[in-house]
Order: structure tokens, then sequence, then C-alpha cells
């Protein structure tokens, strides 16, 4: 509307930036799944992804807060076709319902719908080094030898402990 290019700031970066390997992150469903949020379709992820890959965008952190398969798949799909990294994001909650098991098989789905890499994601930093003790070796034993990654927020400050305790877990 305005004639701008939404595509400048990363083309500009890439420009001075020429061996970096860019990472984008999306997210299926907008505003986190509440009430009138929208679901951003696999034609509009695949338009959006093939814009990224010509922009030499090489990994993509894919977002579903509810873990919804057939909402990941096509957009795993797209990626890999595109030669794109897709990395799988695995939400990370503090709940007592929530046991290694279930994180372990939700790791595993994520992997068998097509994520290259996955990444436990602590958006809330709620994550402590006695959870992560048992958590990290559950999700490594389910998934493939594929990289896991750990992103944690730091709320409580114990972000850097998670992640020194994360390293030695694997």
């Amino acid at each position: 509307q305005r004639g701008e290019n939404p595509w400048q700031r990363l083309e500009v970066l890439r420009y001075q930036n020429a061996s970096l390997e860019f990472r984008a992150s999306i997210s299926l469903l907008t505003e986190h799944g509440y009430s009138k949020s929208d679901v951003l379709s696999a034609d509009t992820m695949r338009y959006l992804l093939v814009e990224l890959a010509k922009r030499n965008v090489s990994q993509i952190v894919v977002i579903d807060p509810l873990l919804q398969a057939d909402r990941l798949q096509p957009v795993f799909k797209a990626a890999k076709e595109l030669g794109i990294v897709a990395i799988g994001v695995l939400p990370f909650t503090e709940d007592e319902t929530l046991n290694d098991q279930y994180f372990a098989e939700k790791a595993a789905l994520l992997h068998s719908l097509g994520a290259e890499r996955l990444m436990l994601r602590d958006e809330s930093g709620v994550l402590t080094p006695d959870r992560v003790a048992s958590l990290i070796p559950a999700i490594l034993n389910s998934l493939d030898d594929i990289p896991l990654i750990l992103h944690t927020r730091c709320v409580t400050g114990l972000g850097p402990l998670v992640a020194i305790d994360a390293v030695r877990l694997g």
C-alpha cells in the first residue's frame, strides 16, 4: 500500500552477510490459538517459503502451538522441496499431566511429519535443571539423531543453568 518492499531488509542483510545462514520463524496459528485467530493455510505458507528461499533463507522455525499434523506436514514438505531446513517447535509447558513420555511422543511426531531439526521451546521460561535432567534424554531417545535445539527465556534466572545441563545431556 505504501510502496514499500517488505523484503528489503532481508535483501540488505543478505548482501552484507553473504556467508551467514539465515533463519526465519513462522507461526501457523496466529495469536497462539486464541478465539478468532487466523490459521495460515498451506498455500500461504508455501508462498512465504518460496519468497524466503529466493532470498537464501536456509532454515525455517515452524511454530504451531497446538502441534496439529495437518497444518505442520505440508509446511515441512514444502520447506524440504525448496531446500530449506525445517525446524519443528516442541513447546514446553510445565504441567503435571505433561510428562517426559508426552514430550518424547510429540518430538517423534514432529520428526515423522518432516521436521529435520527439533527445537524445545521454553517460551515461558519455566524449564528448570531438575526438569531438563529427564526431559532431554527422553526427547533424544525418541529422535533418529536429528539435532535438538533448546530455546529458553530466562525469566526465573535458571536459563543459563538449564542450557548448561542440556548441553551436558546431549
